[in-house]
């Protein structure tokens, strides 16, 4: 039986929903303004809904990022995607955003994969993967960059592919401290996307909406 999916990201700086149907990408909309998630999330929604010329009773199941990113824009999706899931009484799946950049990665090397997302200052939020058999070595955490550069040169890994924003930052750091040892997905690849999420979510049943929580890794700060 076909499944309309819808998926949301709204983790990092930039946004994008889509509508996936019997693992297929009907379609998706991807901004990198600097408008707020907030705000165009609701119209991107009806933009997409009109585009497809679907409904929100068309639509079987929710997928959204869990983070981790910035508290605010993960919060923006989860609450979206929850009360969504709520109203229509659909399953929720949730997916981290550090393991969704990972599983986006194609190579024809078996490499180490290593996504990296802006945190405050220098520190990157991280978790490190083998491509072949797709696996998490390093558990989701916020590190110093040259902290984890020090970890990574230590390795006898011959290839280690970074994705995520934090590419654009430190590119030019991880280049100079880890040498030819360093691969770096596209710029417009790096960041996480609502297609790919559907794609993956496709393969889960999901979960009642009160399950899906944050993944901040280390709490927000309240002022």
């Amino acid at each position: 039986m076909e499944i309309m999916l819808l998926a949301i990201d709204t983790s990092t700086k930039v946004f994008s929903i889509a509508l996936v149907e019997n693992r297929k990408v009907i379609h998706e909309i991807f901004s990198d303004s600097q408008q707020r998630h907030s705000d165009i999330l609701f119209p991107s929604l009806d933009k997409l809904l009109k585009k497809t010329k679907k409904s929100l009773k068309d639509i079987k199941k929710v997928a959204c990022t869990i983070g981790p990113g910035g508290f605010t824009s993960v919060r923006i999706g989860i609450t979206f995607a929850r009360t969504l899931a709520q109203l229509l009484k659909l399953p929720l799946v949730g997916i981290s955003t550090l393991d969704l950049l990972a599983r986006s990665i194609k190579s024809e090397e078996n490499c180490i994969i290593c996504p990296i997302i802006v945190g405050s200052g220098r520190d990157v939020y991280n978790s490190v993967y083998t491509y072949k058999p797709f696996k998490k070595i390093r558990e989701y955490r916020i590190i110093e960059i040259n902290e984890l550069l020090d970890e990574l040169k230590k390795t006898r890994d011959k290839c280690i592919i970074f994705t995520g924003d934090g590419i654009l930052l430190h590119r030019n750091g991880i280049k100079s401290k880890l040498g030819k040892k360093a691969a770096f997905v596209d710029f417009k690849d790096a960041h996480p996307r609502a297609s790919k999420i559907g794609l993956i979510a496709s393969n889960s049943k999901g979960k009642d909406f009160s399950k899906i929580k944050p993944l901040y890794i280390r709490p927000p700060r309240i002022y």
